[in-house]
């Protein structure tokens, strides 16, 4: 399905990271999120001459976002 879209550009996609839980010993967990935003033409546009509605005939977003606890968080930035 993804072969069809028309896109308005390119993905974007942020990357953050957050503090966790802290154990007895003072190791602290570091929580990764990864949110990618794209925007894509409607496949087929009808011409609507006063209104502009997503996905009809206007441009619509969407944005993925997923978080998970990193294996190894001595690597964070």
């Amino acid at each position: 399905m993804g072969h069809f879209v028309n896109m308005s550009g390119y993905p974007s996609t942020v990357i953050s990271y957050r503090n966790g839980q802290t154990d007895a010993t003072l190791n602290q967990d570091k929580i990764v999120t990864v949110s990618t935003t794209v925007v894509c033409n409607p496949f087929l546009p009808i011409p609507l001459p006063v209104i502009n509605v997503p996905g009809l005939n206007g441009p619509m977003s969407f944005t993925v976002t997923s978080e998970s606890q990193m294996e190894n968080p001595d690597h964070v930035q």
